[in-house]
């Protein structure tokens, strides 16, 4: 996903990829890197399948001794960097020979949005003229589909999948797990116009919060959005009612959607 992403973002803003001589103008030692990435790829149906092997169902308990056994024949010797979140961000970096600053956060589904902003002021201060930043993600297995149905968080509706998902609805009842990718190219003014490519928008404010509250809802007064939102406002000098358009959050949950509305 990460890299799909990539490759389409980088195409549009005539980044050159898979080059040792770029011809794109662009010093590598000044392309960074700043996604918003969980955890990389889980060989989990080796891993579950190891503990089904070694399960023994006289003594109810796992022999480890086994475990290891089937595990280190079958599991991936690459797995442990595989899972590592900062794998998506080095595999862009091979991809296009970025030797910028390079960053990776895990704060959940505000990540991509944080790595944008603060690719953002990255380039701001100075330390980079070009940035790729965005997220990838995807939780859809034994585990990550288990963890959301553990917190009630995903919907119900399995008769009705295409209506299932419903943000702001007085009768939402949770989301739809899903998965894939987003990048952006931040760049500064100058590196821009000197390059000749097309500015789609420009990022002119950014800021973030925490609600310090709950590690799975919002604050119910919003504290940490509210806080964040006025410091984007502030680092952008425009007042609320220069804002045209609201990009949600929108869970399709109880607790989320009524907070943020």
């Amino acid at each position: 996903f990460a890299i799909g992403a990539a490759v389409e973002a980088c195409g549009q803003a005539g980044i050159d990829i898979e080059t040792d001589k770029p011809g794109d103008g662009i010093d590598r030692s000044r392309l960074g890197i700043y996604l918003g990435a969980g955890e990389g790829s889980v060989d989990n149906d080796v891993f579950f399948a190891a503990i089904v092997k070694a399960w023994n169902t006289d003594k109810s308990e796992m022999d480890w001794g086994k475990w290891a056994e089937v595990a280190f024949g079958r599991m991936s010797p690459m797995r442990e960097l595989e899972q590592e979140p900062n794998m998506p961000a080095a595999h862009i970096a091979m991809l296009t020979g970025a030797r910028g600053p390079t960053r990776s956060c895990l704060t959940a589904c505000a990540a991509s949005t944080q790595a944008v902003g603060e690719a953002m002021m990255i380039i701001r201060r100075g330390d980079a003229d070009v940035m790729i930043a965005g997220g990838a993600h995807s939780m859809i297995h034994p585990l990550g589909l288990m963890g959301f149905n553990r917190l009630t968080a995903l919907s119900t509706r399995n008769d009705s999948p295409e209506t299932a998902s419903r943000p702001f609805s007085a009768s939402r009842d949770g989301f739809i797990l899903g998965e894939g990718a987003a990048m952006l190219i931040l760049e500064s003014l100058s590196s821009a116009q000197k390059r000749g490519v097309q500015i789609l928008a420009e990022v002119i404010g950014y800021g973030s919060s925490s609600d310090a509250f709950r590690v799975t809802d919002m604050h119910e007064q919003g504290r940490g959005a509210i806080q964040s939102m006025t410091w984007a406002l502030a680092d952008a000098g425009i007042s609320y009612k220069d804002v045209d358009y609201i990009n949600t959050h929108g869970t399709s949950t109880m607790e989320n959607d009524s907070i943020e509305t």
